[in-house]
């Protein structure tokens, strides 16, 4: 969660996406960094060449709907959100 932070910090103090998920994801076996790096492209609505292998790996795709899957079956809606579940929701 910490490299998370320090991600979108840098995105906030005005740095190049590309270049930040370039230091999220070099050198890094960790299959975690991809989805911080997803997490950067979907919330900045980031499109460009350094984007386009990540959205089309049918590999992480393969992951991330494994997690979701899992993440649904703990009633958790985002693994990185602390006691947030579907019975806290309160529909209007």
């Amino acid at each position: 969660m910490a490299l998370e932070n320090w991600a979108f910090s840098q995105v906030e103090g005005a740095r190049d996406i590309d270049a930040i998920i370039q230091d999220v994801v070099s050198a890094n076996e960790c299959c975690a960094v991809l989805g911080i790096a997803a997490a950067l492209v979907i919330a900045n609505d980031h499109v460009s060449p350094v984007t386009l292998p990540l959205v089309c790996s049918q590999r992480f795709w393969t992951w991330d709907i494994q997690r979701l899957s899992q993440a649904v079956r703990r009633s958790h809606l985002n693994a990185t959100t602390i006691s947030w579940t579907f019975r806290s929701l309160r529909w209007a």
